[in-house]
């Protein structure tokens, strides 16, 4: 499960529990039908508190269900803690025709959601 709260042009996507794939998946397809509700076509996914690891397999299937549930329609920036960021969910997302970008400064997700 995840929190989601509007904040003028985009999404703040916060997870509630503990890491678990299903669950992650879940909050892509809740956030995917929280934007179509809403008119929004970007999300800030705010993990940069986690403390749990997600594995490695699961951030490149993440990757990937992210350009599938996401598509080129929905611009996500995921704000995560510094020493997790490998760039494998990122570029697994992006070589499908998501637009994801993976970063632990809120000052570079917030400036890249908002270029075109």
């Amino acid at each position: 499960m995840a929190n989601f709260e509007i904040k003028g042009d985009y999404v703040l996507m916060t997870p509630d529990g503990p890491y678990d794939l299903k669950v992650y998946r879940e909050a892509l397809q809740e956030v995917a039908e929280f934007c179509r509700r809403n008119g929004l076509k970007k999300v800030l996914a705010d993990i940069s508190m986690r403390t749990d690891t997600i594995p490695v397999i699961d951030r490149f299937q993440l990757g990937i269900e992210m350009a599938k549930i996401l598509g080129h329609r929905i611009k996500m920036a995921i704000l995560a803690p510094p020493a997790t960021i490998d760039r494998l969910g990122e570029n697994s997302a992006v070589n499908r025709g998501g637009r994801v970008f993976v970063t632990s400064r809120l000052d570079q997700a917030l400036e890249w959601l908002e270029k075109d």
